[in-house]
């Protein structure tokens, strides 16, 4: 459920080989598919929507979905995809994308407006263990933005969490040490979330509630 940084618009998807011999899987690669956020995509790239600026990604247990973000601090490209993954093959299907209000690419909007929704800057991205949540934190912002995640895959925003200092989300509720969020990851047994400030050099540690909240 680890997380990896990606470059500019593009995601490519790379297929470990399959020794003929045993079955025995090498860990050697070979290229799979791309995707690309571009109007125009690169040649052989499946054009998707919420790729601009790609911050990291996480995978839900079961690999059965992909969760990539953008983190660009333009409203217009700051933004969640959420991918459904063959899990055969590995290529990804594209179910949705959440954004800052002002994205042209026809996602989800959240927030008010585009200078204050905890989609800008986002940059780390985790899925619990049980499946049944998504967490993304935003450098820009000082904020944290909570999801449920259905049987599916496909997310339904819950609110969001954000810093009581300078530059914090509108909406959100309260918290201390989400100051320049920029990694979040949760304990083995998805009661504690924990969020790391690069700039303020702090862990916030957030409890999450029954209902997929974090206080």
């Amino acid at each position: 459920m680890g997380s990896r940084f990606l470059a500019l618009g593009a995601l490519a998807v790379a297929l470990s080989c399959a020794s003929v011999a045993d079955g025995a899987v090498s860990g050697a690669l070979r290229y799979g598919a791309c995707y690309e956020g571009a109007a125009t995509t690169t040649a052989g790239c499946t054009r998707v929507h919420g790729f601009v600026g790609l911050g990291k990604m996480a995978a839900d247990d079961s690999g059965a979905n992909l969760y990539v973000t953008a983190r660009t601090a333009l409203a217009t490209g700051a933004a969640l995809a959420v991918f459904s993954r063959d899990q055969t093959t590995g290529a990804l299907t594209q179910l949705q994308c959440f954004s800052a209000p002002g994205n042209t690419e026809g996602c989800i909007s959240i927030g008010a407006s585009s200078t204050d929704s905890p989609m800008v800057g986002l940059d780390d991205v985790v899925v619990t263990h049980d499946g049944k949540n998504v967490y993304a934190v935003s450098v820009d912002k000082n904020s944290l933005a909570e999801w449920s995640r259905a049987t599916d895959g496909t997310l339904t925003y819950l609110g969001c969490v954000s810093s009581a200092g300078s530059l914090p989300a509108s909406g959100c509720s309260t918290a201390h040490g989400l100051g320049n969020a920029v990694a979040v990851t949760v304990d083995p047994g998805d009661s504690s979330v924990y969020v790391a400030g690069y700039a303020t050099s702090i862990v916030g540690a957030l409890q999450r509630t029954v209902a997929g909240t974090l206080v």
